[in-house]
């Protein structure tokens, strides 16, 4: 039997938060530590030829990690990240009133 060679491509895309594009996006390809980042306009060219099935990670500070399985060079064209909310516990503090500046009452 002759191993069928996989076409490998380059791939590009912009990420953004469907409104505007996002600098700084960490890319890596899953399982190694080879990856890319977006530039000032959201813009990105993986560094090393992907084929098909390859796994790209995107993740960036505030916002939900995105993996995406590369099918062709369109694949990653235009990806999405939303924003990560998670609720945590809430304190609401007052304010705190205080009439003199506070002196201490121990002698130097």
């Amino acid at each position: 039997s002759i191993a069928q060679q996989q076409e490998a491509f380059i791939v590009k895309g912009n990420v953004s938060d469907n409104l505007e594009p996002i600098p700084g996006v960490n890319i890596l390809l899953e399982g190694t530590n080879i990856g890319t980042v977006t530039d000032f306009d959201g813009h990105f060219e993986f560094p090393q030829k992907l084929k098909k099935g390859d796994v790209l990670v995107f993740s960036y500070v505030g916002l939900e990690s995105k993996k995406l399985i590369i099918e062709n060079k369109e694949s990653a064209s235009d990806i999405a990240l939303n924003i990560n909310m998670k609720m945590d516990t809430v304190i609401i503090m007052g304010e705190v009133a205080v009439k003199e500046v506070y002196k201490s009452k121990r002698s130097k």
